[in-house]
């Protein structure tokens, strides 16, 4: 075999494999094969919840930090805005995180990122959240820069990725019973909350982290009598910089935010004082300081500091980011202290 030849059966197989990848790929996106999909049930009710928000509006974001850090009707009555918790109980990429306010917000509101540590070190993308990502809001990856795909489909489950494609073509061909899982429709979802909200819902409930659990402002309001008895160090006990990803992607809100005339705060999780942990390690403090001096120069408002939500672990409900009632509690008290400072004058909620 001459080397020109062998050159071109090469290229023609690595030519076919990235068609049936890319066909692959392009097949599974947007199609739902297992049984456990609250995240695109609460994603669904937190843009219902967003888009019937009139007039000034607080828009809390991040991760589980956030869904279950906040007591937000008491926000509201503190400062006279709206208040919207965007917040889902998993971290998904920044940008998604940001997109999400851009939807909604409107000149006048205050935009508040609460994110994860991990998310301001990490790398763009999570097998986790793109695994995710690629069968509930398979736009997000359409709108992708062709980088940003890259970085994406590295991430990528190639076990999930055939099995739902596996899902699609033994319901295509009618092997499989097409009722052994249904998605709950978007009206559905919304009219499930309305009753909810009135105390006129008589289905049975599902398991707690579902969307059912969302209050009239996005807060999580399941209760369970537990506490969170482990430990963590939130990857704080290693040295740590902000990406260039976060920085960014931080940057470019913010920037957004200004020409739309929207306040960008930037706040931080509550953290369990614990075992674990050693506030006073010098990584530590390192970690801890160069995230804020690093946002603080995005562009952002900073609430408060990293130090001002440490918490006693009893306030933590069942993982080192999930507040019980009385740690929400506490949480928006510092929050609405520091957020006051930013509030000169109250408008009227709608």
């Amino acid at each position: 075999m001459t080397p020109l030849k062998y050159i071109s059966i090469a290229g023609a197989i690595f030519a076919i494999s990235i068609a049936a990848f890319w066909g692959l790929f392009t097949l599974h996106l947007g199609h739902p094969w297992w049984n456990f999909h609250s995240n695109r049930e609460i994603w669904i009710a937190k843009r219902f919840i967003a888009s019937q928000t009139q007039g000034p509006t607080i828009w809390l974001q991040g991760g589980s930090a956030t869904w279950f850090g906040y007591d937000s009707e008491s926000i509201q009555s503190k400062t006279g805005y709206n208040v919207v918790n965007l917040g889902f109980n998993a971290s998904f990429p920044i940008d998604f995180m940001t997109e999400e306010i851009m939807r909604y917000a409107k000149p006048g509101d205050i935009a508040v990122l609460s994110l994860e540590y991990e998310l301001l070190w990490k790398p763009k993308y999570n097998t986790y959240s793109v695994n995710e990502l690629s069968i509930w809001n398979p736009d997000y990856f359409r709108s992708r820069s062709l980088s940003n795909k890259l970085s994406y489909l590295k991430k990528h489950s190639w076990r999930k990725i055939l099995a739902s494609d596996l899902n699609r073509f033994t319901k295509a061909l009618d092997i499989v019973d097409d009722n052994t899982f249904t998605l709950i429709s978007d009206s559905d979802i919304q009219s499930n909350l309305q009753q909810k909200w009135g105390k006129s819902y008589t289905d049975e409930l599902p398991t707690f982290y579902n969307y059912l659990d969302c209050s009239p402002n996005g807060d999580y309001t399941y209760q369970e009598e537990r506490q969170w008895d482990s430990g963590s160090d939130y990857e704080l006990m290693e040295e740590h910089e902000v990406s260039n990803h976060a920085k960014n992607t931080l940057t470019d809100f913010a920037q957004w935010c200004q020409a739309n005339n929207i306040t960008p705060c930037i706040t931080w999780p509550s953290i369990a004082l614990n075992p674990l942990l050693d506030l006073e390690a010098l990584q530590v403090i390192n970690n801890l300081g160069h995230s804020q001096n690093t946002i603080e120069t995005l562009g952002y408002q900073l609430l408060g500091t990293p130090f001002d939500f440490v918490a006693d672990i009893s306030d933590f409900y069942d993982t080192n980011y999930h507040l019980t009632p009385k740690g929400r509690e506490n949480r928006t008290r510092i929050f609405e202290d520091k957020l006051s400072t930013l509030l000169p004058n109250r408008p009227t909620p709608q």
